[in-house]
């Protein structure tokens, strides 16, 4: 009995951003709806000092919160 090789696995998806936040939360994320149409990015800020400059100018906290640990009644079962 020669042994088969396994099927291939199948191409991990690419989601993007808005795509994966429709798919997930069914909404529209770069929908205008003032206006109708829809958003586009034009860039991205990456950089940590633009960052917390542009945070810093705007008032905004730039410190990373601690996480909030999960509901009490999460895992409850019961």
């Amino acid at each position: 009995m020669i042994a088969e090789d396994p099927p291939p696995l199948p191409a991990p998806r690419r989601w993007s951003w808005p795509d994966l936040m429709s798919y997930t939360f069914a909404m529209a994320v770069f929908a205008r709806p003032r206006r109708g149409g829809h958003m586009r990015v034009v860039g991205t800020i990456e950089d940590p000092v633009v960052i917390r400059k542009i945070l810093t100018h705007l008032g905004l906290p730039t410190d990373v919160p601690a996480p909030r640990p999960p509901p009490a009644d999460l895992f409850d079962w019961s």
